[in-house]
């Protein structure tokens, strides 16, 4: 991320005397940044419509306008492309000590907020409290923080409970803030509709309909090779995405697109791309772990033997192309992670076993219906009718039939996630394992279950498994690398013989995007950033771009 610091000084000198001189002519630094067309980037995002609401932190918010990961960064980067290894952002270096109980930080120490104030230890240990005070607040599962200390402007001391390796992961998505503006804020209901980061991007303007972010001429990080501005755009649906990628109203998406990408999109045109980039996690049909008749083992069994993944991934194949790892856990990105025996093991079809499973679960079936000592147990699986795999939900139940010849009831009347957090179904469809790294994987599927109707961040499966929350707690308790290796790998036997989850397909990002005004994108063949990842892939990827008038 870093350069030359004579050539990043240069950079900046140039572009504060481009902006002083348009500030003398009238113009702010933000409308110079903004005229160029040919240096702006314009990227789709499937919504109707923005709010003006730019707190990440705040629980109420139903999702932030796109682009905050460009004004505001973690301490860590992780990337799919690199295995989620940890990387220096804002942090130089972290240490270890106490047993786990113990991280300090030492932070960059060139490094200013977008006003120009300097960054330093006081603004992150300003952020880590404030989800110590309201743990309502979406901070990451960070470990239990006892205490934050900043005793030097570049060192940060986090004191916690218990051993807190395995959370460190989740630092990557710990957005800092500055203290000296949200000290007199409520974190909590805030709209920031003036964000201040220690990002790339300044927030330029905000319409229903449009999002602007302009390039900092102060920023601390790496270069911009020729992006200026870069532009949001309210796309309601995917067909208006693919239109306004074909018509070179949009340089790049996040998106499915309509139908098969390859014909509807790449073969349109040489400068048109698509790839699916992996990010190791999953999707899956989710089981009540807490319900009848889901809490069986057996009952799980039969369910995910009835379904055929390959043929369910071919219903979406603008979102995913190959079925799923049976662990959860997918490759290339977990390879290393993954217990040798389950590596390029994918879920398959398998008849004889589930109705083995069955007969071995006392459950019968009765008109369609699972029954056992007098009493039916319908299944219904609910789902959201935007869920990029809804396609998958008339495709399971039709397996499931013609396995075991239970006739599951499909609802897709939900109209937010709200039923795999509060437990309100027998089967549904999720991420199987949420978060990024491993250890955070594997601790979403098997951490202490919450009570049906609590609100749940993690566990929505609902599994209860003593023994994975001690391989857990052992995995928490050591810095050493293999040896979490091998409590994974035991972890992973344990999902796999208990079946909590239904893994179907790898989770991939759709991304889409054409070379007709900017090179340097990454790909599935160099992918050297995710860039619907966020925080420092987005960043690098947008830096690294550079017109096609330029590059040739």
């Amino acid at each position: 991320m870093s350069r030359s610091s004579v050539r990043i000084r240069a950079a900046r000198a140039a572009l504060c005397l481009l902006v002083a001189a348009a500030s003398a002519v009238g113009c702010s630094r933000t409308e110079y940044l903004s005229t160029d067309p040919g240096r702006n980037l314009s990227i789709d995002f499937a919504t109707t419509a923005f709010v003006k609401n730019f707190n990440f932190l705040s629980p109420t918010n139903p999702g932030e306008p796109p682009g905050s990961d460009l004004v505001y960064e973690p301490l860590i980067r992780l990337s799919p492309s690199e295995g989620y290894e940890p990387k220096p952002w804002l942090a130089a270096s972290w240490a270890w000590s106490d047993g786990g109980k113990t991280l300090t930080w030492t932070l960059r120490d060139d490094v200013t907020w977008s006003d120009g104030t300097p960054f330093t230890s006081r603004d992150v240990a300003f952020t880590l409290e404030l989800g110590m005070k309201n743990a309502q607040l979406r901070m990451g599962n960070t470990g239990k923080i006892v205490g934050v200390e900043a005793p030097t402007p570049t060192r940060v001391v986090v004191r916690y409970s218990e051993p807190a390796f395995a959370s460190f992961v989740s630092y990557y998505a710990v957005k800092i803030v500055p203290e000296h503006v949200w000290a007199h804020r409520d974190a909590a209901t805030d709209h920031n509709v003036d964000p201040i980061g220690t990002g790339p991007f300044l927030l330029s303007t905000v319409g229903v309909q449009r999002i602007v972010y302009s390039l900092r001429p102060d920023y601390w990080g790496a270069e911009s090779k020729g992006v200026r501005t870069v532009t949001y755009n309210a796309a309601a649906t995917p067909n208006a995405i693919l239109n306004n990628l074909l018509t070179g109203k949009a340089d790049y998406a996040q998106s499915p697109l309509i139908g098969d990408p390859k014909k509807t999109f790449v073969d349109k045109s040489p400068t048109n791309h698509f790839w699916l980039a992996k990010a190791g996690a999953g999707n899956a049909l989710l089981f009540n772990n807490a319900v009848k008749p889901t809490d069986d083992v057996n009952i799980r069994r039969a369910i995910y033997a009835s379904l055929d993944a390959g043929q369910l991934v071919r219903l979406t194949p603008g979102a995913t192309d190959e079925a799923a790892n049976v662990t959860g856990l997918n490759e290339p990105t977990y390879t290393d992670w993954i217990a040798p025996e389950f590596r390029g093991k994918r879920q398959t079809h398998d008849a004889d076993a589930a109705r083995e499973a069955l007969r071995a679960s006392g459950y019968t079936v009765r008109n369609g219906t699972l029954t056992k000592d007098g009493r039916d147990y319908p299944i219904t699986l609910k789902i959201e009718p935007t869920q990029a795999t809804s396609p998958w939900a008339n495709g399971i139940k039709q397996q499931i039939f013609e396995t075991l010849g239970v006739e599951a009831i499909v609802d897709s009347s939900v109209q937010n996630s709200s039923v795999g957090s509060t437990g309100d179904y027998t089967l549904t469809l999720g991420p199987d394992i949420l978060g990024q790294g491993a250890l955070t994987g594997l601790r979403f599927a098997l951490t202490a279950p919450t009570a049906i109707g609590e609100s749940a961040s993690s566990n929505w499966s609902r599994a209860n498994s003593p023994a994975g929350q001690a391989l857990l707690a052992q995995m928490g308790s050591t810095a050493d690398v293999e040896k979490q290796r091998q409590k994974a790998f035991e972890l992973q036997r344990i999902l796999v013989s208990e079946r909590f989850t239904a893994p179907i397909s790898p989770y991939a990002w759709p991304v889409a995007y054409t070379s007709k005004k900017w090179t340097g994108w990454p790909n599935q063949d160099d992918p050297q950033n995710v860039p619907p990842n966020g925080r420092g892939d987005l960043t690098s990827t947008i830096l690294n771009l550079t017109p096609v008038s330029e590059s040739k």
